[in-house]
Protein backbone atom coordinates (compact mmCIF):
# COMPACT_ATOMS: atom_id res chain seq x y z
CA UNK A 1 0.00 0.00 0.00
CA UNK A 2 3.12 2.09 0.73
CA UNK A 3 3.79 2.42 -3.12
CA UNK A 4 0.52 3.11 -4.32
CA UNK A 5 0.31 5.98 -2.32
CA UNK A 6 3.53 7.31 -2.96
CA UNK A 7 2.74 7.35 -6.17
CA UNK A 8 -0.46 9.00 -6.06
CA UNK A 9 1.54 12.15 -4.88
CA UNK A 10 -0.76 13.30 -1.70
CA UNK A 11 0.38 16.38 -0.87
CA UNK A 12 1.11 15.46 2.81
CA UNK A 13 3.69 12.88 3.19
CA UNK A 14 2.51 9.11 4.24
CA UNK A 15 4.41 6.75 6.17
CA UNK A 16 2.83 3.22 7.06
CA UNK A 17 5.13 1.34 9.83
CA UNK A 18 4.24 -1.32 12.46
CA UNK A 19 4.57 -1.30 16.21
CA UNK A 20 4.64 -4.71 17.59
CA UNK A 21 3.64 -5.01 21.02
CA UNK A 22 5.71 -5.79 24.53
CA UNK A 23 5.96 -9.37 24.67
CA UNK A 24 5.26 -10.28 21.13
CA UNK A 25 8.46 -10.25 20.03
CA UNK A 26 8.65 -14.58 19.44
CA UNK A 27 7.36 -14.17 15.62
CA UNK A 28 9.86 -10.91 14.95
CA UNK A 29 12.19 -12.81 12.55
CA UNK A 30 9.40 -14.21 10.20
CA UNK A 31 7.00 -11.11 10.07
CA UNK A 32 10.10 -8.67 9.03
CA UNK A 33 11.13 -11.49 6.76
CA UNK A 34 10.97 -9.82 2.35
CA UNK A 35 8.90 -6.59 3.68
CA UNK A 36 9.91 -3.46 3.61
CA UNK A 37 7.92 -0.96 6.25
CA UNK A 38 9.35 -0.03 8.97
CA UNK A 39 9.31 -2.38 11.96
CA UNK A 40 9.24 -1.22 15.77
CA UNK A 41 9.67 -3.56 18.98
CA UNK A 42 7.56 -1.91 21.62
CA UNK A 43 9.07 -2.47 24.96
CA UNK A 44 8.16 -2.33 28.48
CA UNK A 45 9.52 0.83 29.33
CA UNK A 46 8.65 2.91 25.90
CA UNK A 47 5.07 1.07 26.71
CA UNK A 48 3.26 3.34 23.58
CA UNK A 49 1.27 0.28 22.59
CA UNK A 50 -0.56 0.23 26.24
CA UNK A 51 -0.43 4.23 26.41
CA UNK A 52 -1.93 4.81 23.20
CA UNK A 53 -4.22 2.13 24.35
CA UNK A 54 -3.98 0.03 21.01
CA UNK A 55 -4.87 -3.92 20.53
CA UNK A 56 -3.49 -6.73 18.21
CA UNK A 57 -4.63 -5.84 14.49
CA UNK A 58 -5.36 -2.26 14.44
CA UNK A 59 -4.51 0.54 12.10
CA UNK A 60 -4.45 3.53 13.17
CA UNK A 61 -4.49 6.87 10.59
CA UNK A 62 -2.76 9.31 12.15
CA UNK A 63 -3.18 13.49 10.71
CA UNK A 64 -0.09 15.62 10.09
CA UNK A 65 0.22 16.35 13.97
CA UNK A 66 0.20 12.65 14.83
CA UNK A 67 -3.70 12.72 16.56
CA UNK A 68 -5.59 10.09 16.50
CA UNK A 69 -8.34 10.31 13.23
CA UNK A 70 -9.67 6.78 12.95
CA UNK A 71 -8.49 3.55 14.06
CA UNK A 72 -10.02 0.06 11.87
CA UNK A 73 -9.72 -3.18 13.33
CA UNK A 74 -7.92 -5.31 10.55
CA UNK A 75 -8.95 -8.48 12.02
CA UNK A 76 -12.65 -7.59 11.04
CA UNK A 77 -12.11 -5.19 8.37
CA UNK A 78 -9.10 -7.37 6.51
CA UNK A 79 -7.38 -5.77 4.15
CA UNK A 80 -6.44 -8.95 2.18
CA UNK A 81 -10.33 -8.27 0.65
CA UNK A 82 -10.03 -5.90 -2.27
CA UNK A 83 -12.85 -3.65 -1.24
CA UNK A 84 -11.15 -3.58 2.24
CA UNK A 85 -7.75 -2.38 0.70
CA UNK A 86 -9.07 0.29 -1.59
CA UNK A 87 -11.26 1.92 0.98
CA UNK A 88 -8.30 1.80 3.47
CA UNK A 89 -5.90 3.34 0.90
CA UNK A 90 -8.82 5.92 0.13
CA UNK A 91 -9.17 6.90 3.73
CA UNK A 92 -5.65 7.39 3.91
CA UNK A 93 -5.19 9.54 0.62
CA UNK A 94 -8.28 12.04 1.55
CA UNK A 95 -6.22 12.58 5.35
CA UNK A 96 -2.97 13.34 3.01
CA UNK A 97 -5.32 15.66 0.90
CA UNK A 98 -4.78 14.15 -2.34
CA UNK A 99 -8.69 13.50 -2.67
Amino acid sequence: MQREIDAARPPTAVRIAVINAPGAEAGNASIVMGRTLPYCQDSSTANVTTSWGAAVRQLWLLDGQNRQVEVVDLTQFSLDQPANFAAVKARILRLAGAM
